[in-house]
């Protein structure tokens, strides 16, 4: 009659003995490569040791920020709209990255310039003015930000929605802000040039431009919003974000009719 095996298996009632695969090698490791990675990982350890530490931040591994972007990196290289921009993820590790875990709430954040960049792995919710000078490193918010004012001369980039109450002004050619949620913005100011690419929906309550920034040719046709205003030229060289933000701790409207 044959074993009890053998008769189930005969009904279909038992699984046949799968046939031996053959172990997976493990892709060779490049000593060049592997060398290099470490180079990296102790220089941003080094500098992240001698830079100032943000509020409830801790320093982390140019691996494990690598890592986080991981699921979202086919996502960034590939963002579609009519806006124009892009991400350069590479920008936004190096020199060193410090993380916030979880939400949190700010009286007020000033990047350092020349410092790390900063995760905040959260929403990020800041009752007066986020100010990120130049040459300070990069802002990556998880989640959503919300502020009154903000001014940046940096890379600012936001997975969540931005909702800024009254000024989101930026001053920068090497750097952009990317918004990949909803932008709610008060007043939308660029100089030098300065690339918004909010690239979901938007609601911009006024334009103040100098020259002709990217994408605002886009934002100008929403119907509704406001233009034609100018920095108050009391306050200074209206590219001069200390002069700007200092003037937002002062008083909410820094504009002009021409």
């Amino acid at each position: 009659m044959g074993s009890l095996k053998d008769q189930l298996l005969a009904k279909g009632l038992a699984s046949k003995t799968a046939p031996a695969t053959k172990a997976v090698a493990p892709a060779p490791i490049d000593p060049a490569a592997a060398h290099r990675a470490r180079e990296e990982e102790a220089a941003a350890a080094a500098h992240a040791s001698h830079s100032p530490r943000y509020p409830g931040a801790r320093i982390a591994t140019l691996a494990e920020a690598r890592e986080l972007f991981e699921p979202r990196a086919y996502d960034l290289r590939n963002l579609t709209g009519d806006v124009d921009g892009a991400v350069d993820i590479e920008t936004l590790f190096l020199p060193s990255v410090q993380v916030i875990e979880g939400d949190v709430a700010l009286d007020e954040l000033r990047m350092t310039q020349e410092g790390s960049n900063l995760y905040v792995l959260g929403d990020l919710t800041i009752t007066g003015r986020l100010l990120q000078p130049f040459r300070s490193n990069a802002l990556v918010v998880f989640g959503s930000l919300r502020a009154h004012h903000v001014v940046t001369g940096a890379e600012l980039l936001v997975f969540g929605d931005l909702e800024v109450a009254r000024v989101l002004y930026g001053n920068c050619t090497n750097h952009a802000t990317n918004v990949l949620g909803t932008a709610r913005v008060g007043t939308l100011v660029s100089c030098k040039q300065h690339m918004f690419s909010f690239w979901g929906p938007r609601a911009i309550g006024e334009l103040v431009r100098r020259h002709t920034p990217p994408n605002f040719e886009v934002y100008g046709i929403a119907p509704g919003i406001r233009t034609g205003r100018l920095i108050d030229p009391t306050i200074g060289d209206p590219y001069d974000e200390a002069s700007i933000a200092a003037a937002l701790h002062a008083r909410d409207d820094i504009f002009v009719a021409p």
